[in-house]
């Protein structure tokens, strides 16, 4: 008969982790992946070499010469040198980019390894390469050395130890587990003046037929997302990893309680004074900067890459706008999304016809054909008066202007007979000569077969058929092909599981009728291993398969009279009465 040994128990605490979101956004250019060492090394304003900022009336005049540093002349006519992070980024999601403002004497960019810890200890947490941060689930932090569990590992609440059935399917025997030693299996005799014994308080022992019956004792909290075990005699419900659905609503986690699954809100305050903190059931967690409240510039928000962001001694957030002037004046000046100064030249900034050249820094006049090339061969390209003149190549009869090489040639699907087609030789496709054009006749590859890849093969010409492989990767399904339907798959045994690994494989006993399946979590080239046997009773015990235990036998002799004593042989049951005994 069926026992149930449980090990130490860890209960999840009900909490999930939230992601940590950051709502202070560094300043522009910085990459928003800095963490707060990063940002202890760029402060936002200061002194080079312990010298003061130097006098400035432009942003020129405050060049410091260090590449990851955005050089600013101040109102107060003194240079600001604010550090740029993504000018640092060298592209490898596990380093933190910075940037010393202080320039070449202190090494200008650094890149600080990412620390990967995400607080589970069921996951190994690395940084392998430029990819980022990796957390793979690792159930060996979690062996307890005992034997009577089997230990898992739930990411959202932690280690579960689940008690092994020790249960052999053999009706005489006594089941139960060490946790040194693991299952065993015990057969004891017994008659009136021997009997059984009950060593584990989990079991219902009884002496039939000359032999100890162990029943389990039946645990049950009507609640889906447990496993319910019997533990020193007393019923435990230990939460089952990943039972209770994910509701949808990102401002709760799903738990397992005494009442079941439970959605309870999470917890959204990230610890900083300068934001409101709330859940949206929409987005999750929301961080809202407080009235633009800022200690640093890295506590600015900014959604514009082309601004820079400074708090002011009075704990507000300016925003700098980056100068990208190119001092061209036919230019177009712009910033773009990564916070990249560009230009674009507009020769509609330019008279009399002239191009804007950036090369030159001003708008200048053609002075010979090659400077007003629209990169179209079949136009030809002349400067006339200081203005480019396009005019289209003239070609004689039926040629036109090759826009390869410009010059004028027969079009490649001119004719005049289908022999001229001939040497157009597309696979799968015939031509013929239709009004002085090769027209191409497309030839179906179709052989009206389903268990074939009907293809035109380039290399030799002509269409090939090649036999398609019905195959579902279930091992629980036969599978073949019928040229009028294509692949079919039939499953051959409704108690198979097709499975990859001994992961995917239950160690349950599930009932059919008075059939029990015992799964052992073994994963076979058939699918999940399993065995099958059935209860069977006698005339004085009717048998029953229960979900998890097996068979079960109820004695059909019991007359619930305290005056009989009742027993059974081959005829069946008996019902001897109890001398002087008062009913």
């Amino acid at each position: 008969m069926l026992s149930f040994v449980v090990g130490c128990v860890v209960e999840p605490t009900g909490a999930v982790p939230v992601q940590r979101t950051e709502n202070s956004l560094p300043e522009a250019g910085v990459d928003a992946d800095t963490d707060d060492d990063a940002a202890e090394d760029t402060g936002s304003e200061p002194e080079t070499a312990g010298k003061p900022p130097p006098q400035c009336s432009s942003n020129d005049d405050c060049d410091d010469e260090v590449g990851c540093t955005i050089n600013l002349c101040g109102e107060d006519g003194l240079c600001r040198y604010l550090p740029n992070q993504k000018w640092c980024n060298d592209d490898d999601e596990c380093t933190i980019d910075t940037c010393n403002e202080q320039g070449g004497a202190f090494g200008g960019c650094g890149h600080k390894p990412r620390v990967c810890d995400d607080g589970n200890p069921c996951t190994l947490d690395e940084c392998p390469d430029p990819a980022g941060c990796t957390h793979v689930t690792s159930g060996a932090a979690c062996d307890d050395g005992n034997a009577c569990t089997n230990d898992l590992c739930d990411p959202a609440g932690g280690c579960v130890f689940l008690p092994v059935v020790c249960d052999d399917g053999v009706m005489n025997t006594l089941d139960g587990c060490t946790p040194a030693g693991g299952c065993y299996h015990t057969t004891i005799e017994c008659d009136a003046a021997s009997p059984c014994p009950e060593p584990d308080p989990c079991q219902i022992v009884a002496c039939q037929f000359g032999q100890c019956i162990g029943q389990p004792k039946v645990c049950t909290d009507n609640t889906d997302c447990t496993f319910d075990a019997c533990q020193g005699g007393k019923c435990v419900f230990v939460p089952k990893p990943y039972a209770c659905p994910e509701d949808g609503n990102p401002c709760t986690v799903e738990v397992c309680g005494p009442l079941g699954c439970t959605a309870n809100p999470i917890e959204c305050d990230d610890g900083k004074p300068y934001t409101d903190d709330w859940c949206d059931p929409a987005g999750g967690c929301q961080h809202q900067p407080i009235d633009g409240w800022c200690d640093t510039a890295n506590q600015c928000e900014v959604g514009d890459a082309c601004t820079v962001a400074v708090c002011l001694p009075n704990n507000t957030c300016t925003y700098v706008p980056k100068d990208c002037d190119d001092g061209i004046g036919c230019t177009v000046d712009k910033c773009d999304a990564n916070g990249y100064c560009y230009s674009e030249p507009k020769d509609e900034l330019c008279p009399n016809g002239q191009k804007c050249n950036p090369n030159v820094g001003s708008c200048a006049q053609c002075v010979a054909y090659s400077d007003c090339d629209d990169g179209d061969k079949c136009t030809v390209v002349s400067c006339l008066d200081g203005a480019c003149q396009y005019n289209p190549s003239q070609c004689a009869g039926n040629e036109v202007c090759d826009p390869q090489t410009g010059w004028c040639e027969l079009p490649t699907d001119w004719c005049e007979e289908d022999w001229q087609c001939s040497g157009k030789k597309e696979p799968c496709t015939k031509y013929k000569c239709q009004e002085g054009k090769c027209v191409s006749l497309d030839v179906s590859c179709d052989d009206g077969n389903h268990c074939t890849t009907d293809v035109c093969d380039t290399q030799l010409g002509w269409c090939t058929h090649e036999w398609i492989k019905c195959d579902d990767s279930d091992k629980c399904t036969n599978d073949w092909c019928d040229k009028d339907k294509g692949c079919q798959y039939e499953v051959w045994n409704t108690l198979c599981i097709d499975c990859a690994t001994d992961n995917d494989c239950p160690t349950s006993l599930i009932c059919e009728g008075l059939k029990a399946v015992q799964y052992t979590g073994v994963c076979k080239q058939y699918g999940c291993e399993h065995s099958e046997y059935t209860c069977f009773g006698s005339q004085c015990s009717e048998p029953m398969c229960a979900d998890g235990s097996g068979c079960v036998y109820l004695d059909k002799c019991d007359d619930s009279n305290k005056c009989t004593s009742d027993s059974c042989d081959n005829e069946g049951c008996m019902h001897t009465p109890i001398p002087d005994c008062a009913p």
